[in-house]
């Protein structure tokens, strides 16, 4: 369909004939039905993601693949309790046992905070 229409302000004229280009496009593509496993919100979330890299560089296959071969990140309580055990091996042969109850003390606190 060809649509005709008389414009006095050239910008006008630009932001129309877009928004005509972007109804054709949507148009032409919800006519062809799309062949693939994934649901529409996956859909949506390839598309997002591939607008983000757009102007990267960066293949999607290869943010795949560094997301598999990166661990995931631990969490602060396993960090700081693993830390805690070994500050309290090293410390206890090398304080008097006041201060070393007072230093483990005010460690769980600031561990028990971080939680």
């Amino acid at each position: 369909m060809q649509r005709k229409k008389v414009f006095l302000n050239l910008d006008d004229a630009i932001a129309c004939q877009e928004e005509w280009e972007t109804e054709r496009i949507h148009g032409m593509a919800a006519a062809r039905p799309k062949i693939t496993w994934l649901t529409q919100e996956q859909i949506r979330k390839a598309e997002t993601l591939f607008e983000m890299f757009r102007d990267s560089g960066i293949d999607l296959l290869d943010v795949g693949r560094h997301f598999i071969r990166t661990p995931p990140h631990v969490t602060v309580d396993k960090i700081w309790d693993e830390g805690l055990k070994e500050f309290t091996v090293y410390c206890a042969a090398h304080l008097s046992k006041s201060h070393f109850e007072t230093c483990t003390l005010r460690c769980r606190r600031f561990g028990a905070w971080l939680r």
